[in-house]
C-alpha cells in the first residue's frame, strides 16, 4: 500500500488514511464489504502486537459490526442488523470495559422511543461507539482536532503485503 498525496473528505476515496488525535491511525475503505475486513486479514493486521478495530457500517439497512483484534487474535465483535429485528444485538468473546453501560444506555434510548415499534434505531450505535469509546472516532461524528479534508488517499493491494516487511507506514495501533 502506498500513500497518494491526495486529501480529501471521509470515504472520498475508495481506500484513505488518517491519524486520529487519540494517536491511532484510520484507514477508511469504502463499502463494508471490503477485503479489510476478512478475518485472514485482520489477523494479519494484528499480528506482533498489534491492536486493531474493525468496524463496518451499512447504513441503509441498519447493519454494523464492529470488531478487535490483537496479537493475531480476535478478542470480541459486536453486531446489529435490523434485518434480523430492531432489537438484534450480538456479541461475542470478551467486549471492552464500558460495552455494558454503551448497550444499557442505548437499550434505554430504544425502549423510550417505543422500542422495537420505534421510528430510530438505536441498537446500531451499540457497536459503533464502542469502537469509539477505544480509538475516539465514529464515522458520523465530528472528531475534535481532525480537520474534515485529512484523509489521504490510499492504493494498493492487503493481499500484496510483503509479511516480512521491516516497517509500514500505517499502523491501527497507538
Amino acid at each position: 500500500m502506498s500513500r497518494t498525496g491526495g486529501f480529501a473528505e471521509y470515504a472520498e476515496y475508495p481506500l484513505s488514511a488518517a491519524e486520529l488525535p487519540s494517536g491511532w491511525f484510520l484507514l477508511v475503505a469504502r463499502g463494508c464489504d471490503h477485503a479489510i475486513l476478512e478475518s485472514e486479514v485482520l489477523a494479519r493486521l494484528s499480528e506482533d502486537g498489534c491492536h486493531v478495530v474493525a468496524c463496518s457500517v451499512e447504513e441503509h439497512v441498519m447493519c454494523c459490526s464492529a470488531e478487535e483484534w490483537r496479537a493475531g487474535a480476535r478478542l470480541w465483535g459486536a453486531q446489529h442488523d435490523a434485518q434480523k429485528g430492531m432489537l438484534h444485538l450480538k456479541s461475542d468473546g470478551s467486549p471492552p470495559v464500558g460495552f455494558d453501560e454503551v448497550q444499557r444506555t442505548y437499550a434505554d434510548h430504544q425502549r423510550a422511543e417505543g422500542g422495537e415499534k420505534a421510528d430510530v434505531d438505536y441498537y446500531f450505535e451499540i457497536p459503533l461507539q464502542t469502537a469509539k469509546s477505544i480509538v475516539g472516532f465514529k464515522h458520523d461524528e465530528a472528531t475534535p482536532n481532525l480537520e474534515p479534508a485529512s484523509f489521504e488517499s490510499v492504493v494498493g493491494s492487503l493481499g500484496s503485503r510483503h509479511r516480512d516487511s521491516k516497517r509500514s507506514w500505517w499502523r491501527f495501533w497507538r
